[in-house]
């Protein structure tokens, strides 16, 4: 609360304001199945965004639009179901559950009981906040992926292919307590089919000692995706979107595996459609470091764990920068 009233009493630049909310960055595919084999991965992910930020500079400044973005938290827990159709064909789909809680500063200008002037009442401008917390089923996702050996500077290693659909099957109105419908771009789902491809490759390029003084593999991962999407909610649509990383695993003992990775992400502005959101402040540029475990608590039952932490953001406009993001999962096959 006393982060609110300061908020209300700072005296600022304005600045124009769109609220969103940001997704964990994209990590490499780390499920191995044999062919006719299924697996079932369970996935948490949790990020915070509390801080404005124009361009590279973080800023307290409020906004003379009629709301100023103060912090979003989005929790995301995700199933996802892959099925090994052969050696080198993959079928996966993944049903998010998105919980949210946002708060922005409302802005309205209201007339006064003062004396007219050139014909006009005198006018104020009042202040409030306006808060969010739901949660909702997400848009569900459907991609295939084709796998096959590729050699690369002498090294053997494996190239895999993606591409998929994201289906507008998440909510698209959910409200708060005052019965007003968050934005679009805060809504678990979006109202928009998107399309998405990608690719991973992965090969080793050394290895080191484990704890047992044995030596072990390090394989290297090369990843990238990309998101095209049409117009959902309201017109509102969401900026195309590049993702790309490179990741290393450090061999620990025979079942824990050490995660050390950097990922970027590039997303252009959105377009408003009939929202009136100031798609200004859509977009940016960010570099995450990546660090994690993995192990395998028996030969069907995989867990990992991995931590983002923001090393470049370039965001257009105003928006909540992201801060660390976690993310866990549990994986079996069968």
């Amino acid at each position: 609360m006393t982060k609110y009233l300061l908020l209300l009493l700072l005296a600022a630049t304005p600045i124009a304001a769109s609220c969103g909310a940001m997704s964990c960055p994209i990590t490499p595919d780390t499920m191995s199945l044999k062919p006719n084999q299924w697996g079932y991965k369970l996935t948490g992910d949790y990020i915070s965004q509390t801080q404005r930020q124009s361009g590279t500079t973080q800023t307290d400044t409020l906004s003379s639009d009629d709301h100023t973005e103060v912090e979003t938290y989005t929790r995301r827990l995700s199933l996802g179901i892959k099925y090994q159709w052969s050696t080198a064909i993959d079928i996966e789909a993944t049903l998010p559950l998105i919980s949210r809680k946002h708060a922005h500063l409302k802005s309205e200008v209201i007339e006064t009981s003062g004396t007219l002037h050139d014909g006009h009442h005198d006018t104020t401008t009042v202040t409030s906040i306006e808060n969010w917390d739901y949660y909702g089923l997400g848009d569900v996702s459907i991609s295939a992926g084709y796998s096959t050996p590729f050699q690369w500077l002498s090294q053997d290693g494996n190239i895999r292919v993606n591409a998929g659909i994201k289906l507008p099957t998440g909510a698209t109105h959910l409200e708060n307590g005052d019965g007003d419908a968050a934005e679009v771009p805060l809504q678990p789902g979006d109202g928009a089919i998107a399309y998405k491809a990608g690719f991973s490759y992965s090969q080793p390029v050394g290895s080191l000692p484990m704890l047992n003084g044995l030596w072990n593999e390090i394989p290297l991962t090369i990843y990238g995706e990309t998101t095209y999407s049409m117009a959902g909610t309201n017109g509102w649509r969401n900026g195309a979107r590049f993702e790309g990383g490179i990741e290393s695993q450090i061999p620990v003992t025979r079942e824990w595996r050490g995660t050390l990775g950097l990922v970027g992400q590039y997303s252009r502005q959105s377009e408003s459609g009939d929202t009136g959101e100031d798609v200004g402040n859509t977009g940016g540029k960010w570099v995450f470091g990546k660090v994690g475990v993995q192990t395998d608590l028996s030969r069907t039952l995989h867990w990992d764990l991995c931590g983002f932490f923001p090393v470049y953001q370039h965001l257009n406009g105003i928006q909540l920068a992201t801060g660390w993001s976690v993310s866990t999962g549990l994986a079996v096959t069968l």
